[in-house]
């Protein structure tokens, strides 16, 4: 029974770890709580894969803090795609009582649209 707990707990934290491809909280400058990055990581992922079809996300490789306020933050956040291509994205963070909210767009607030490799 121990050894089926120690293992059950085990496989928890690799499925904790591995919720965000290249994921490591600690090494990230943001306004977003740690236990929050790999939601807004999955909207930066879908962002990306609307745009880029043929060109999937891979992992997220860093985030910038451009401006931030007492509750808001304009950050950049790189992700890695398709054969070692990066791209970025602009992130706009609102912080509430009860959370975060997060918003995802092009760098220079362009549309979203598809690019064909």
């Amino acid at each position: 029974m121990r050894n089926r707990l120690i293992t059950l707990i085990a496989c928890l934290f690799l499925y904790a770890g591995a919720a965000v491809p290249g994921f490591a909280a600690a090494k990230f400058h943001t306004m977003v709580p740690k236990s929050q990055i790999p939601e807004v990581t999955k909207h930066v992922e879908e962002w990306h894969n609307q745009q880029y079809p043929d060109c999937k996300f891979v992992s997220l490789v860093g985030i910038k803090v451009v401006k931030q306020h007492k509750d808001t933050s304009n950050e950049v956040w790189t992700i890695l795609g398709c054969d070692h291509k990066q791209f970025q994205y602009r992130v706009f963070i609102k912080q509430y009582f009860s959370g975060i909210s997060s918003e995802v767009s092009n760098l220079d607030y362009s549309p979203l649209k598809v690019h064909k490799n």
